[in-house]
């Protein structure tokens, strides 16, 4: 007897045609050998915290300080670019090409123990560095109470 049965699949699978095109060309390019548009709008981004706040770095090569914007909104945090445009002239005849600084908008949303007045950041060799720190009464380390 047979518990398990095995059904023959009609349609082709999601899962094979994944690896089948995995392996015939480049994951991050679409058929016409251009970035897809999700690769370019979304830059990589690192959340850490400490004790006295919160730090998100954002990885943005090619961005120059005067493209970014950041706007703290309610407690959405909204980091965005629009680059500049250089009207070169002289444009090469590229066989390959992956630099690209597209707009992007990218939004963390707070909490409440952040200190919105010290909000502080900084643009460091294509890393902008947003520094959240944490109000007093967050950082304040646990009272412990005795119990008579």
């Amino acid at each position: 007897m047979n518990l398990a049965k095995q059904y023959k699949q009609s349609t082709p699978s999601l899962f094979n045609a994944f690896f089948d095109d995995a392996f015939a060309r480049d994951l991050f390019l679409n058929d016409k050998n251009r970035a897809r548009p999700h690769q370019l709008k979304r830059p990589a981004a690192n959340v850490s915290e400490s004790d006295a706040a919160f730090e998100i770095e954002l990885a943005l090569p090619g961005f120059d300080k005067k493209d970014l914007k950041i706007a703290l909104e309610k407690n959405r945090l909204t980091l965005s670019a629009e680059p500049t445009t250089s009207d070169n002239k002289e444009a090469k005849n590229y066989t390959f090409r992956e630099f690209n600084s597209t707009t992007f908008s990218r939004q963390f949303v707070i909490p409440r123990s952040i200190d919105r007045k010290n909000i502080e950041a900084k643009y460091d060799n294509g890393i902008l560095f947003v520094t959240l720190p944490k109000k007093k009464e967050a950082i304040d380390p646990v009272k412990e109470i005795r119990i008579k």
